[in-house]
């Protein structure tokens, strides 16, 4: 069985308890961190939980973002059995609170870019396992493997913060660019 509160981002109220069995899924679309940008579960009575929580990214998100994605007014026991890899809850009183666990997605060596250089890292610490913030691991989830080139893949572009950062050849290009326009004025 699986919840998803919204078609696109969307609200859904449960006027009672909410119980979450181990084969179920809370599956979460994101389009922002703003009110109304991500699904919400509203709970009236207790949540319990169990079973997988699915994100769906419609944007990208960045390192600071959160997202308070159940509340349940009599409080939340238990906890899920796998969670989207990169992503991590804490309860906070009655409400869940979704976050990034570290860096950029698809940043496979951490230089706040995904850009061709995040292949290399991912070939070269390729089997690697260990904490969140690994060289190579792209996706997040604690192992260098395939899946590492797919998340590379699907954040092509994405940058640390909410401004894009040139890579440094791009700069360069840029520069010689002007010159030679600069030249052609003259």
């Amino acid at each position: 069985t699986t919840v998803a509160p919204g078609d696109s981002t969307g609200i859904m109220v449960v006027t009672g308890d909410y119980f979450q069995g181990p084969d179920a899924t809370l599956a979460i679309e994101l389009g922002g961190t703003g009110f109304g940008e991500f699904d919400l579960l509203s709970v009236a009575g207790s949540a319990v939980l169990g079973g997988s929580l699915d994100i769906i990214e419609l944007y990208t998100p960045g390192a600071a973002d959160s997202w308070t994605i159940l509340m349940a007014t009599g409080g939340i026991t238990g906890e899920f059995s796998s969670i989207t890899a990169g992503y991590g809850v804490n309860i906070d009183g009655t409400d869940l609170i979704l976050s990034l666990l570290g860096g950029l997605l698809g940043d496979a060596n951490n230089d706040g870019v995904v850009s061709a250089d995040d292949y290399g890292s991912v070939q070269l610490h390729f089997g690697d396992t260990g904490d969140v913030g690994l060289l190579g691991d792209a996706n997040l989830d604690g192992v260098v493997s395939a899946d590492d080139y797919g998340s590379v893949q699907l954040h092509f572009g994405d940058t640390a913060g909410s401004a894009p950062v040139p890579e440094p050849a791009t700069l360069s290009l840029l520069g010689i660019g002007g010159l030679v326009l600069l030249r052609r004025w003259q």
